[in-house]
């Protein structure tokens, strides 16, 4: 391992602010450990310090914590990415809602004696998933709408959360409103809104987009001039 003597410096800085109590301090010097940055990585040394800084209230320590847990013990990441969830951390917030999914998921294979405990989680679920969705934008939109999607009774909840994505120029928020558009879910059936967004989506590489705006051209449906030079041969 090279390590620059500032980098070692730092280490040592970060050591004694983390020893006598500075929550910042100690994720940096849980982050310098778990990388192996300007000292040996040492991973459970890590854990150690993001448990000690989460446990005093620092919210990027808690969500570390989570993403110790997330997918061995949903209940225990859950646990930790609430208390960073309810500081206002968006990225805990999202990690939050996926560990919902998969615990109301977990009761939903024990059979319909836990229909209860299942609509519950799915419900914490979608208010955090909502308020993710809110901050961390497109990609978490259009998968909060994929979710949606899925849940009777949500198609034009999910169909406005797509129209979200589309709007700031997210390929998969264009392609799925379009599918919206063109088999009427959620919103009206419209097909020149359909071919407007999926021609959106294929300028930008989308190939299932592609594919939907050249069966379209080839059944002579009216698009831009732009459109014709590209995906006609």
């Amino acid at each position: 391992m090279n390590v620059n003597t500032g980098e070692q410096k730092s280490i040592e800085w970060y050591r004694r602010a983390a020893e006598q109590g500075d929550t910042d301090a100690q994720v940096h010097l849980a982050e310098c450990l778990e990388n192996g940055i300007g000292l040996e990585k040492n991973e459970e040394e890590a854990y150690k310090w993001y448990r000690t800084a989460a446990e005093l209230g620092h919210a990027q320590a808690q969500r570390s914590m989570g993403d110790h847990f997330f997918g061995e013990n949903n209940r225990e990441a859950a646990r930790w990415f609430e208390q960073a969830a309810k500081q206002g951390d968006a990225n805990a917030q999202h990690k939050l809602a996926l560990c919902y999914l998969r615990i109301a998921d977990l009761y939903s294979r024990m059979g319909f004696a836990y229909a209860e405990k299942i609509a519950t989680y799915e419900k914490k679920a979608m208010w955090w998933y909502r308020i993710a969705a809110k901050k961390l934008g497109p990609r978490v939109q259009v998968q909060l709408g994929g979710y949606l999607m899925c849940c009777k009774g949500f198609e034009k909840e999910a169909a406005e959360w797509f129209q979200k994505a589309a709007e700031v120029g997210d390929p998969m928020g264009q392609f799925s409103l379009a599918e919206c558009y063109e088999k009427g879910v959620g919103v009206e059936v419209d097909e020149q809104t359909a071919i407007h967004w999926y021609q959106k989506a294929a300028e930008q590489g989308l190939s299932p987009a592609q594919r939907r705006v050249d069966a379209y051209l080839s059944a002579g449906c009216k698009f831009t001039d732009d459109a014709k030079r590209r995906f006609l041969p």
